[in-house]
């Protein structure tokens, strides 16, 4: 409950940012740049396609249609950071772009991994039992002390 609580905080502080940061780039000129107006625009589409998928009942931060959206919004973010970036310091955006491209690289070998023992474990079992990688799946009980799954009451007489 607590949770929830402070996700619909942090959602509401995120929304209330954008709507100032819209205001203040509504009052300077800035939303006469099409490129601006025009992240403006996706940034609208995004936040209509996440409305639509909770109309749904389609969970909002796991699935393929939310991380989708995710990345989307992620990608419509960089060129700000670029732009904030470039009017700080040049060596700083290089310096970030060599982090990213290190985290990418890190989790690209971590999904290889990952689907490399899948595919490994799923040729295993499928032939030779002595090439299995991982234990056999053990079917768990309720009660743990048994070694077998028993009835709590026998099943009702006809």
């Amino acid at each position: 409950m607590m949770v929830r609580k402070v996700l619909t905080a942090a959602g509401a502080l995120v929304a209330g940012f954008h709507v100032w940061l819209f205001v203040s780039q509504l009052g300077d000129g800035r939303l006469a740049d099409v490129s601006v107006l025009a992240r403006w625009g996706v940034a609208a589409g995004l936040g209509v396609a996440l409305w639509y998928l909770r109309r749904q009942n389609v969970p909002l931060f796991w699935g393929r249609k939310a991380v989708a959206i995710w990345l989307l919004a992620a990608v419509l973010h960089g060129p700000s950071l670029t732009d904030r970036l470039a009017a700080v310091d040049t060596s700083a955006s290089a310096d970030v772009v060599a982090v990213m491209l290190q985290v990418t690289a890190g989790a690209a070998w971590l999904t290889l991994l990952v689907l490399a023992a899948v595919t490994l474990r799923r040729r295993a079992s499928a032939s030779d039992p002595w090439l299995r990688l991982a234990a056999p799946h053990v079917r768990l009980s309720i009660y743990r002390l048994s070694s077998t799954p028993v009835a709590p009451r026998p099943p009702p007489a006809r």
